[in-house]
């Protein structure tokens, strides 16, 4: 549960974040696939391609999503539970 104002806005900008991260992978992986692997245009494609094509992009958009926002998490986790006092003690805390 949220209790401060500065929870809120980190939490806001960590959800964001991974979220723009997100849309950039998947929108990025979209043209890489129909450039270098399909070696076509999307309106070519078949409604099948078409959907082969959004299933493999929003998984990659999804694992490097895993992959921020794993680290993203601890830190929020170890400033919610108050072990550091700011972003930059985080990693004395965090790291064993």
């Amino acid at each position: 549960m949220l209790h401060t104002v500065n929870d809120i806005y980190a939490f806001l900008i960590f959800g964001l974040t991974v979220s723009m991260v997100m849309f950039s992978t998947f929108e990025h992986s979209v043209d890489l696939i129909y450039k270098k692997i399909m070696h076509r245009r999307k309106e070519d494609c078949s409604t099948a391609q078409q959907l082969g094509v959004t299933c493999l992009a929003a998984y990659t958009a999804g694992a490097v999503g895993t992959v921020i926002s794993n680290p993203a998490d601890n830190v929020m986790t170890s400033l919610y539970k108050k072990k550091a006092e700011s972003a930059m003690q985080v990693g004395f805390h965090v790291m064993p």
